[in-house]
């Protein structure tokens, strides 16, 4: 998941087709705090658009270990629905663009 998410980033980079939501800006020096990124998985990457891609594995990442170890039982009762709203919502986040059924 993380180098499809990582290329998924790239790839959007070099077609000029992301579009991220606005942000409040980082604190001074978050940004540098993900330059290693830029060196490894997401080469020609920006470091604000590193922290938006970081930002959505881990969410995508506690998601599955939330559902996987139980803490949405009794929380949520459409776990593929939740899922699938966390999915789009970091899709958004990062910039990619959204399902047809996510933009009405």
């Amino acid at each position: 998941m993380t180098t499809l998410l990582s290329q998924l980033v790239q790839d959007g980079v070099r077609a000029g087709t992301l579009h991220p939501l606005e942000l409040p800006p980082p604190r001074t020096g978050t940004n540098a705090a993900v330059s290693p990124l830029g060196q490894s998985l997401l080469a020609g990457v920006t470091e604000p658009l590193m922290l938006r891609g970081l930002l959505a594995w881990v969410e995508v990442f506690g998601m599955i270990s939330f559902e996987l170890f139980g803490h949405l039982h009794n929380v949520v009762s459409n776990y593929d629905g939740f899922f699938d709203y966390v999915v789009v919502s970091m899709a958004a986040l990062v910039g990619l663009p959204l399902p047809e059924y996510a933009r009405e």
